[in-house]
């Protein structure tokens, strides 16, 4: 992923740091908050900043979500970015920010730059952090993700069994097509058996017949006007 953003500020002071939204969106855009802390990505701030998730657009909460994934916890831990030690996280915190040079972390190898996903990145800071936090900020919200996108993946199978199940009683009647039939839907009806269209529009067909029941009434409205226009031309006391 191309990291050709222009970032104001990753750190976010913390006199002004704002409750977490319980939302999935809100908490990856947190994680993804403390990552920029840690690595120097250059980004712009709407895609950290977890207040305004509600405002972004579809393409920015995938962006979002590819980068939570760019920036998993368990290639942080491997680089030594993310630390879990409890020794290092305050009583009541979760995490703990560390300057790379800070003599609590000595026998801790830690890279000034380091190579995510075929790019380099300059480290700023390292972070401690508690396994519940992991749980919390990223591995829930991914779960949540994937529970909505198999959701979505149910829907949309049972749609395209009905359509399925639709056309195959359309077909039948193919030869001897009856928009009224209980049997078939007069949508599908309309489009793949190609009955009389006219007759199935107070059935609910709003696609292929009405557009050709419109056409032909057009032509009829338009054959009626010029008609008239030609019998009062002839007719008028004009050419008399």
């Amino acid at each position: 992923m191309e990291n050709d953003y222009q970032r104001i500020s990753n750190e976010t002071p913390k006199d002004e740091r704002k409750e977490i939204p319980n939302d999935k969106l809100a908490k990856l855009m947190y994680y993804l908050s403390c990552v920029f802390q840690i690595i120097d990505y250059q980004i712009e701030e709407r895609y950290y900043y977890y207040p305004n998730f509600y405002i972004l657009t579809k393409g920015e909460r995938e962006t979002i979500k590819k980068l939570a994934n760019m920036f998993r916890p368990e290639i942080m831990k491997n680089l030594s970015l993310f630390l879990f030690n409890s020794d290092l996280i305050p009583p009541e915190q979760e995490i703990e920010f560390y300057e790379i040079n800070d003599k609590r972390l000595e026998g801790i190898n830690i890279m000034e730059v380091v190579t995510i996903d075929n790019s380099n990145y300059k480290v700023l800071k390292v972070m401690a952090c508690k396994e519940s936090w992991i749980n919390k900020y990223y591995d829930q919200p991914q779960q949540e993700y994937e529970e909505e996108k198999k959701r979505e993946q149910i829907i949309i199978s049972n749609e395209l069994d009905e359509l399925s199940e639709s056309s195959k009683k359309c077909c039948n009647l193919k030869f001897n097509c009856d928009c009224n039939s209980p049997s078939c839907n007069p949508y599908c009806c309309c489009d793949l058996c190609h009955c009389d269209c006219c007759g199935c529009r107070n059935e609910g067909c709003s696609r292929n017949c009405c557009r050709e029941c419109r056409t032909i009434l057009g032509i009829i409205i338009f054959v009626i006007i010029m008609a008239l226009g030609v019998i009062l031309y002839f007719t008028s006391p004009l050419r008399k």
